[in-house]
């Protein structure tokens, strides 16, 4: 059984970099949680119209970008929401699944921080970066934020593993 549990709100956008959500104007993020190894998330949302309660579970698609597999609403009270979130996340973790497919993209995970060129030509600060321990909190958001991204010209992971990972910071001086 995976038992969420809360889970801050900058941490919930940090993992959730690219969404798109229904209608802000309508809803209220209130509570966010995740199940501890973070492969489900969930919020539970207040409907400012209606003035009742709802969720969201989140999981990865084939890209790694988090996607809502299984929302509710219409819950009259916060509680009913949260039991019936727990209820899902429950439900979607039986499995053990980490991946749910939506099929409306083209499946390629963009692994920006896994090297694509020899060891000899990783740039330095790449290599910080991808090693350190001290870098680990930038590493995990690096990662989130590189599936989320479209590589236009299929060039981006090895420029940034090489001579273009210092380029906005030549750039800037």
């Amino acid at each position: 059984m995976s038992d969420p549990k809360p889970l801050s709100q900058p941490r919930f956008e940090a993992l959730l970099y690219r969404r798109r959500p229904l209608s802000f104007a309508l809803l209220r993020e209130i509570e966010w949680w995740a199940i501890k190894d973070e492969s489900l998330i969930a919020t539970i949302t207040e409907d400012l119209y209606d003035n009742d309660y709802g969720f969201a579970v989140l999981g990865r698609d084939e890209t790694g970008v988090f996607r809502a597999v299984r929302t509710l609403c219409c819950y009259e009270t916060i509680n009913k929401a949260r039991k019936a979130m727990r209820d899902a996340v429950e439900d979607l973790s039986e499995d053990g699944d980490q991946e749910f497919p939506q099929e409306d993209n083209n499946g390629k995970k963009h692994e920006i921080l896994v090297p694509c060129v020899s060891e000899d030509k990783l740039h330095n600060h790449f290599k910080v970066l991808t090693e350190s321990e001290s870098y680990s909190p930038a590493r995990g958001l690096v990662k989130e934020i590189s599936f989320a991204f479209t590589d236009l010209d299929g060039n981006f992971r090895k420029d940034f593993q090489t001579t273009g990972f210092d380029g906005m910071i030549r750039g800037h001086r």
